[in-house]
């Protein structure tokens, strides 16, 4: 009898939903990683993986230079892009008089994958920008079916084959399969265990919030941004929200915030180097209040100064968000970053104007700008221009009522008339702001 009969009707609807691994591999190579490791990384992995089913042997580098059109250096550097990246692995062989390679290809990832992969994504989002990252996120999405509503019901094996006899000896099963590895890290400098330890000492459940995958997420962020064991805790403790889980988004926030100093310190010599930090910062503390609020904005993070700007409320996402994204794409240190965000502010009426606050930090990456001092200047020099842009945005206030933070007014004050009674009330008021802001941070920073 026909199992088959009465299980299918003809007005039974069905939808047909793609799997990843249906899709063009040339486009994933050429949209998603191409970005990543450059053009000739991905000619050079097209090309040894045709040439993989066409020929066995040996071939000379001399020929594959006339196929590719690369010279030799340049067929070597895409080569450890395609290894740094988790499509290739090389092997050496000498022998007498001659030596070889042997170049065994590893599959790229899906689209799903590369997406779900924390280092490949953040990789492609630093390199074209968050605009760009969505529009490919959302093409190489399959379907915005939502299965919650369906029940399952696949056939098993065991539904319609009869158990398979073992097989003979001798017959070969196949040949050895290749596993996708994703980008290939060495393992970070990262202590996993410290970490864990800071969790159980604030008793936060350390299992639940460093489970393997935010482990791994962990381990790659502090490869990407290179970070320290102390400065990853702080980031995964920023980042633990109120029902004790990791907030991913966040903590690549965070990490992102403590990437931009310059050479943090290693696991094992943190604890020496943070006492020569000290002794330095003694002997040359800052000592007007000028030189402590330009210290300030140059140890603290955006998220941090944000905060304290809102009066200790906790930034919003999407403002964290912005800064990220806005620091990323123009290349911005911390500090500069700071006075941008300080200075905007005060300009249209404590909101983070996302066109105006873009249109400055533009004008500073094409500027150079590198250090908080520099900033101050360009902010002081170009006080007039910018204060064009944020009429052009809407934003202009009349000349009484507007705000500049105390730092500009402290250079403009040299070469001005002297100020009004009130401007010295406005002025006065202004520094002794920045006095408790700069003792706010430091005692919040200390409590850490």
């Amino acid at each position: 009898m026909n199992k088959g009969i009465g299980k299918l009707n003809p007005k039974d609807c069905y939808i047909s939903l793609s799997a990843p691994s249906l899709e063009d591999r040339t486009t994933v190579l050429t949209h998603l990683y191409q970005p990543v490791i450059g053009r000739e990384a991905v000619t050079l992995f097209q090309f040894l993986e045709g040439e993989a089913r066409l020929y066995e042997g040996e071939r000379t580098h001399h020929a594959l230079m006339t196929y590719t059109g690369l010279t030799l250096d340049r067929i070597y550097e895409a080569r450890i892009q395609l290894e740094a990246i988790g499509l290739l692995k090389s092997f050496r062989k000498e022998e007498e008089n001659r030596i070889s390679y042997a170049y065994h290809l590893i599959p790229p990832f899906s689209a799903f994958q590369f997406f779900n992969d924390h280092m490949l994504s953040l990789l492609l989002l630093h390199r074209i920008g968050e605009e760009k990252f969505n529009m490919l996120k959302q093409a190489f999405s399959f379907s915005s079916v939502q299965l919650d509503e369906y029940t399952e019901v696949t056939a098993s094996f065991s539904d319609v084959f009869s158990p398979a006899a073992t097989l003979p000896e001798g017959i070969d099963t196949g040949k050895e399969t290749v596993q996708q590895q994703g980008v290939a890290l060495q393992e970070s400098a990262v202590d996993l265990e410290w970490i864990e330890k800071a969790l159980q000492e604030r008793m936060l459940p350390a299992g639940k919030i460093l489970g393997k995958e935010n482990s791994r997420l962990v381990h790659q962020l502090a490869v990407l941004y290179n970070i320290s064991t102390t400065d990853m805790e702080k980031a995964v403790l920023w980042s633990v929200t109120e029902e004790n889980e990791l907030d991913t988004e966040e903590l690549k926030a965070s990490c992102h915030d403590l990437g931009q100093r310059d050479v943090p310190s290693g696991p094992a010599t943190e604890k020496s180097e943070e006492k020569k930090e000290e002794q330095v910062k003694e002997k040359t503390a800052p000592v007007s209040k000028n030189e402590k609020f330009i210290s300030m904005l140059e140890n603290i993070t955006p998220k941090e100064l944000l905060e304290d700007m809102s009066n200790g409320n906790k930034a919003t996402d999407q403002d964290v968000k912005l800064i990220r994204n806005v620091m990323t794409e123009q290349g911005l240190p911390k500090g500069v970053m700071n006075v941008l965000i300080h200075y905007v502010l005060l300009k249209t009426d404590m909101k983070l104007s996302k066109p105006y606050l873009e249109k400055i930090a533009s004008h500073w990456a094409r500027k150079n700008v590198k250090t908080v001092e520099q900033a101050m200047n360009m902010a002081r020099a170009e006080h007039k221009k910018y204060q064009e842009w944020s009429k052009d945005k809407g934003m202009k206030k009349k000349r009484s009522s507007e705000v500049l933070p105390a730092w500009y007014k402290q250079e403009k004050h040299k070469e001005e008339p002297r100020p009004s009674h009130e401007e010295k009330e406005e002025q006065g008021a202004s520094g002794e702001e920045i006095a408790q802001r700069i003792q706010r941070i430091t005692e919040k920073r200390k409590g850490r």
